[in-house]
């Protein structure tokens, strides 16, 4: 904070302005943390495992879910929506997915009567919902077939938008003004041409540089009108019309470190105080009070304190009004990974061993997902739309931004004045003082989803009388654990079931009962909403396609080869394989068929939950604290530490961090944080293995091991199950599927069925738990060709990653 200060005292120094530190709180600062204390927000980015596909292709995703201020992963909805909509905006497809912490995944099956052509996928929260639609999650994908045919990008129609910084012109000060062009479907095109004034003088000229965008100086003078011509097209275009007095706000985001801000003004004697506002997502992180003479005004400011991604420099009056606002972006990037290979070039169904390691070696708590597909059978190539853009500037800004990775690129010199230029021409942004100051009385009507919800009513046998104080019972056995829900009625009859686990297909048991356990009674269930957001197109580009038709026609055949394939050996490498249900024995699973009893002999200790009042506990680890001797449990949260005396690594004095017993919940193995979200009155029992009773294990149970078991059935309705009723419910999860591929060894790599997977290895749920790299593996195919590996991700503490590998498989 020293240093901090010491920064602010200098700039107070150099230009006689007031600098202070955004914790001493005035009405600007008081109105943003309110809004970002009472209004809360969330983003969504999907990382799918490519952009073009096939009709009947599965779609394969990873949903990050983060807190829109800090881009943290998001605890406040459990409930993530995809949707997919053709160019027209019909919605074809819609399904929710269960989101643990922030991180979830699924696929969606493209109907095998697609189209070929452009559709949208959409997707985010509840929560989302407050907000405009515009900063919903939106990705194009193209569905490809032999009859598709490359879009034109020029279109006839032709817009023009010009955007002084800072918002306004001044008459006799020099200002840039930047512009934007594009064509009918929103994408930027190339042009040139002039500003003249009313009397045909050429001012200036101006030309695009990148996407459509440009910029150029004027120092309009007072009586003077100016309008913009475009050569070769007929078009002519007023610029804005000075302002006699005012103030231009110029920024030079140039320097690593500090950048530089210009408050320009030909105002005598202004009253009032001015405040300059450095904001950030809705934190201020600056406030100036400058006393602004005429002419030039120059502030250097730091950048360490800014977060990356989009920051807002504003300038207010004395009432708190806007008299100029610019945006800025800061790319500090201060983690990243890199894919490191041990050749660039593999033999064909060799094992490919892709290590993924973080810059300097940091540790990493993150989850990250892993797309490996096939460049020579696909038109995808490296993504131009990663989790990085996404949260650190498309998520931000209220318009449509083409190719927004390019401006990540730190190997181009011109990507970074490119940026800067993108800030001058975007629109509105999620956290601007208007949109706050708009939003600020709104109630907000969607609240975060904690999960799927239920209701109903309880009613007499005939139907035609309420009962209150009635029990129904929820049973779900398709999901591990067992999902067991209860609630009671009202006076009205009604009931109410919140963070109710199942997904589409299963099937599952309702039991009501009335107050004196009688099943003679009338269970009706409410519908459930289908209603969805109204589709926003600010954001939607025409797809170009820079492709021939016969890069389309090369896509189709080697679908067509694949279905070929599949239709021939029976083998589908796009679909998953059903594992069933598996155990531990020593260092191989060895699958069983659900078995949930004791499959590894004498226990050393067993709890048993029915005896426990579990009532006071939020996990299964709280109500175990204490129940075993020599076992040690520590929980903060979902951070959970257990050591087993007389283990193995115990007794060897492991360190207490390496000293984490296998957890099993159903004779499957669990990650803690993961058996936190259990509630402890779904569990039946816990058996504790250590020492020479975990021998069954092998080294997985050498620091002893804990077995959970759920309650089944019988346990958990009443009266032996009289009165259930069995139903598939509309509205479930929609049920991740396990991405196959095949595995080679010496006694198959021979084997004569062909491998000419497209997508050769798909990882969601990647989890890095304080490392610093990890080792994914997977199997080359039949086909010389070229194989991008893209990795992306996300720690807990809001950092984004993003990095790609290109290698050969030869002969």
């Amino acid at each position: 904070m020293k240093l901090f200060l010491s920064f602010l005292f200098l700039i107070a120094q150099q230009t006689g302005i007031n600098a202070q530190e955004a914790e001493q709180e005035n009405d600007i600062i008081h109105e943003f943390k309110s809004f970002t204390d009472t209004h809360k927000n969330e983003k969504v980015y999907l990382h799918t495992d490519r952009r073009f596909y096939s009709p009947g292709d599965l779609l394969w995703y990873q949903s990050y879910v983060v807190n829109a201020t800090n881009n943290q992963p998001s605890q406040l909805s459990k409930v993530v929506w995809v949707e997919l909509y053709s160019k027209t905006n019909n919605l074809i497809s819609r399904q929710k997915i269960l989101s643990n912490n922030g991180y979830g995944h699924g696929q969606l099956e493209l109907p095998k009567s697609l189209e070929p052509g452009s559709y949208l996928l959409r997707s985010y929260t509840a929560l989302m919902r407050n907000y405009p639609e515009e900063f919903m999650f939106e990705k194009e994908i193209v569905v490809v077939d032999s009859t598709i045919k490359p879009l034109d990008p020029s279109g006839n129609d032709l817009g023009l938008q010009f955007f002084p910084e800072g918002g306004h012109l001044v008459n006799g000060i020099k200002s840039k003004v930047a512009f934007k062009a594009v064509n009918s479907g929103g994408l930027g095109v190339h042009l040139k041409g002039e500003i003249v004034d009313q009397y045909d003088s050429i001012i200036t000229e101006f030309i695009t540089e990148h996407n459509g965008m440009g910029v150029f100086s004027i120092t309009p003078t007072e009586g003077k009108k100016y309008k913009a011509r475009v050569n070769n097209y007929p078009m002519e275009l007023d610029l804005p019309t000075p302002k006699e007095l005012g103030y231009v706000l110029e920024v030079n985001n140039a320097k690593k470190n500090t950048f530089d801000v210009f408050i320009r003004s030909n105002v005598p004697n202004s009253g009032g105080q001015q405040s300059l506002v450095i904001h950030s997502k809705g934190k201020v992180i600056y406030t100036f009070e400058p006393r602004l003479k005429v002419g030039e005004n120059k502030l250097t400011i730091p950048k360490i304190h800014l977060p990356d991604g989009i920051s807002h420099v504003t300038l207010f009056d004395e009432n708190n009004n806007i008299i100029a606002d610019r945006l800025i972006h800061v790319t500090g990037q201060k983690s990243q990974i890199s894919i490191e290979l041990e050749s660039s070039s593999f033999d064909k169904r060799s094992k490919v061993s892709a290590k993924i390691v973080s810059q300097n070696q940091q540790s990493i708590d993150g989850v990250f997902s892993v797309s490996i597909i096939d460049l020579g059978q696909t038109l995808d190539s490296i993504p131009d739309q990663t989790i990085v853009s996404e949260l650190l500037l498309s998520s931000d800004l209220k318009g449509y931004v083409e190719k927004p990775t390019y401006y990540f690129d730190s190997s181009n010199p011109l990507a970074k004045s490119h940026l800067d230029l993108l800030m001058l021409v975007q629109g509105w942004t999620r956290f601007s003082w208007n949109s706050i100051t708009a939003l600020k009385t709104n109630e907000e009507k969607y609240l975060a989803e904690k999960g799927l919800e239920i209701n109903g009513r309880v009613l007499n046998e005939r139907g035609n009388k309420a009962l209150e104080n009635g029990t129904v019972t929820f049973l779900n056995k398709n999901v591990i654990p067992t999902v067991f829900k209860q609630a009671s009625t009202d006076a009205n009859g009604r009931f109410t079931m919140k963070d109710v686990k199942f997904y589409e297909g299963d099937q599952v048991v309702f039991q009501a009962v009335n107050k004196r356990g009688a099943t003679n009674v009338s269970l009706q269930l409410d519908t459930f909403n289908t209603e969805h957001p109204p589709l926003a197109n600010s954001k939607r580009g025409s797809m170009q396609f820079n492709f021939s038709d016969g890069d389309f026609t090369n896509f189709s055949d080697h679908h067509q080869k694949r279905e070929y394939i599949k239709a021939t050996y029976e083998f589908d490498s796009t679909r998953f394989r059903d594992l069933g249900e598996y155990v531990i024995q020593g260092k191989k699973l060895i699958q069983r068929q659900g078995n949930r009893g004791n499959v590894y002999g004498q226990s050393d200790y067993t709890v048993d939950f029915r005896k426990i009042d579990t009532s006071p506990y939020h996990n299964p680890f709280q109500a175990l604290q204490g129940r075993i001797p020599g076992v040690k449990i520590e929980i903060g949260g979902t951070d959970v530490k257990i050591s087993l005396r007389n283990s193995v690594g115990y007794e060897n004095n492991t360190p207490l961090s390496q000293l984490m017993p296998l957890i099993l919940l159903d004779n499957h193995a669990m990650r803690y944080e993961e058996l936190t979200s259990i509630p402890p009155s779904s569990i039946d029992r816990v058996e504790v293995y250590k020492g020479n009773s975990a021998s069954a294990f092998g080294s997985e149970g050498a620091a002893g091991v804990i077995a959970f078991y759920s309650k089944v059935e019988k346990d958990i309705l009443d009266e032996d199950g009289k009165g259930a009723i069995s139903m598939t419910l509309p509205g479930g999860y929609n049920r991740p599927l396990e991405f196959y591929s095949p595995k080679y060894y010496p006694d198959n790599v021979n084997n004569t069925i062909p491998d000419q997977r497209l997508l050769l290895h798909w990882e969601p749920m990647l989890f890095f738990t304080n490392e610093s790299q990890k080792t994914i593996e997977f199997y080359n195919t039949d086909r010389e060709t070229n194989v991008l590996i893209n990795v992306q991700g996300l720690s807990s503490d809001g950092s984004v990653f993003n990095a790609s590998k290109l290698y050969k498989i030869s002969k």
